[in-house]
């Protein structure tokens, strides 16, 4: 592939993509590769932004089994916790009653 400048008409000052071996022969109308630049820079941000979207959709994934699998080990260390800090709480408001 090359990328050429169009000089017609229809679209002065255009880049294109071409195949080099077509550019070389400067081939009309063949069933070579051809593209606007411009298009094929659209095209690659949609593919990009596909590529994205499916990333995303897997790191969901990803945090929802890893949340369902660490859920249950966090709510028994959260209750531990808690329970730990009202024994606390309340030790301390003996102490300072007395």
């Amino acid at each position: 592939m090359t990328e050429l400048i169009s000089k017609s008409n229809q679209n002065p000052y255009r880049r294109y993509y071409r195949c080099c071996y077509a550019a070389q022969r400067k081939l009309e109308n063949d069933n070579h590769i051809f593209k606007w630049f411009d298009e094929a820079f659209t095209d690659e941000i949609r593919q990009l932004d596909y590529q994205v979207r499916m990333l995303e959709e897997e790191e969901v994934q990803v945090l929802k089994a890893t949340i369902r699998s660490e859920g249950p080990k966090l709510t028994s260390v959260g209750r531990l916790i808690l329970g730990l800090s009202v024994v606390v709480v309340v030790g301390f408001g003996f102490l300072m009653y007395k």
